[in-house]
């Protein structure tokens, strides 16, 4: 792996902003995925 810009080293509003939403989405596919297997 090679990595020339780590993703902790230059934090900016907009990428904390990006990276937050990011994750919401993802918890909220997963929370999705999950209530829907569960209700099977």
């Amino acid at each position: 792996m090679v990595v020339t810009k780590p993703f902790w080293s230059s934090w900016s509003v907009p990428e904390l902003i990006f990276q937050a939403f990011m994750l919401a989405m993802l918890g909220v596919l997963l929370v999705y995925l999950l209530a829907q297997v569960l209700a099977d």
